[in-house]
């Protein structure tokens, strides 16, 4: 499941993908080099404003193309996408088309099931990422919550099924169990705390294996339970060992016949 970053401020020139709805990122040389096409001055530009820089690879972003012609904008989509790459190419990958318009001010909600739009006409393409301007725009993706990353920019974050959400580094994410045992050390601080405690321990586990070869138990005291009589002994089991409250005495199971460890006596307590 891919990640959520809605940082404004990646710029690239986009390309149409035949027989697709990705948009290739051409990076920012491209972009300087149609300057007079697109209004944009190159002394504003980085690497910094390429998306795999400012957004992030396989991390989601509220995406806006636009088609320029001759300095007019004549076609307009916003929406969720995600930024993938393929060999050493970048690609916008349009998940969630929400908005398109023929004009800079009109904007129409697509449709359920509309496909995003073609953009196989003349013209550049720019394609930015912005903040959603919009509480329905910004929960465009199911399952999301809006957070924060930067002051005054809602980033919303789709929450996975049994998962938490939680910070790791400089991004607020959807964390599974996997990621949250990492954080905070969820195994060592079990064993940690089991040491140092000094209750009884009760468990309702049936059974306790310890499957490690020449594993020991070791203690200053070893205790067989008093449960069990001459006519109530449990399934016998080669090697079980059990205190017998008829006869007094620990019995063990040899295979064929239960067996008194008849020890010296050295005087009731």
């Amino acid at each position: 499941m891919h990640k959520s970053n809605f940082q404004p401020g990646a710029l690239e020139l986009g390309k149409s993908v035949a027989g697709s709805s990705d948009i290739e990122l051409c990076g920012i040389d491209a972009l300087v080099e149609c300057d007079d096409w697109i209004q944009l001055g190159a002394d504003s530009l980085s690497d910094a404003c390429e998306f795999k820089n400012a957004v992030g690879i396989n991390y989601r972003c509220y995406y806006m193309i636009e088609q320029i012609l001759n300095k007019d904008i004549v076609l307009h989509e916003r929406g969720v996408g995600t930024i993938i790459q393929h060999s050493q190419s970048f690609f916008l990958d349009r998940e969630f088309p929400v908005l398109w318009g023929d004009h800079p001010k009109t904007a129409v909600s697509f449709r359920g099931g509309e496909q995003a739009k073609n953009f196989n006409v003349p013209g550049h393409l720019r394609v930015s990422s912005i903040v959603p301007p919009t509480y329905i725009e910004a929960l465009a993706s199911p399952f999301s919550v809006i957070a924060s990353i930067h002051a005054f920019n809602p980033t919303p974050v789709e929450i996975e099924e049994n998962s938490l959400l939680g910070r790791i580094g400089d991004v607020i994410q959807s964390v599974d169990m996997d990621e949250l045992r990492e954080m905070i050390n969820i195994g060592k601080d079990a064993i940690a705390a089991l040491e140092a405690t000094q209750k009884q321990l009760k468990l309702k586990a049936r059974r306790v294996d310890l499957t490690r070869k020449d594993a020991v138990i070791s203690a200053p005291i070893l205790r067989a339970a008093p449960k069990y009589t001459t006519a109530t002994r449990p399934k016998a089991q080669q090697g079980s060992i059990i205190f017998n409250t008829d006869t007094k005495y620990l019995e063990f199971f040899d295979g064929q016949y239960w067996m008194s460890l008849r020890g010296h006596r050295d005087g009731a307590v």
